[in-house]
């Protein structure tokens, strides 16, 4: 469901940033979503419609893995203070 919410939030951001063309790349910690968005068939009828949504809105993207370690998303979960946030790598790719 998180990919899906981060699918969805996409499009909006990028408008409210008016960006028109991007490039974009997906990063998470999840193996067994990425293996979902990769594979063909065989899901249950509401991970099915997830997986149609977020490739229709995105059929050009790229989705990677992250450890969850070095996930800089998960900071907030983390305990991170507002003023570390903006200086944090969550603006980049992982490293």
């Amino acid at each position: 469901m998180e990919y899906c919410i981060g699918a969805r939030l996409g499009p909006s951001v990028q408008e409210s940033l008016n960006i028109t063309k991007m490039e974009n790349v997906f990063w998470r910690d999840s193996m067994v979503a990425l293996y979902w968005l990769r594979e063909k068939g065989g899901w249950s009828v509401f991970v099915s419609n997830r997986i149609k949504e977020i490739k229709n809105l995105f059929s050009n993207s790229e989705w990677r893995h992250v450890p969850g370690k070095i996930n800089p998303a998960d900071l907030i979960s983390r305990g991170c203070s507002p003023s570390h946030l903006v200086e944090s790598h969550w603006w980049e790719c992982p490293l």
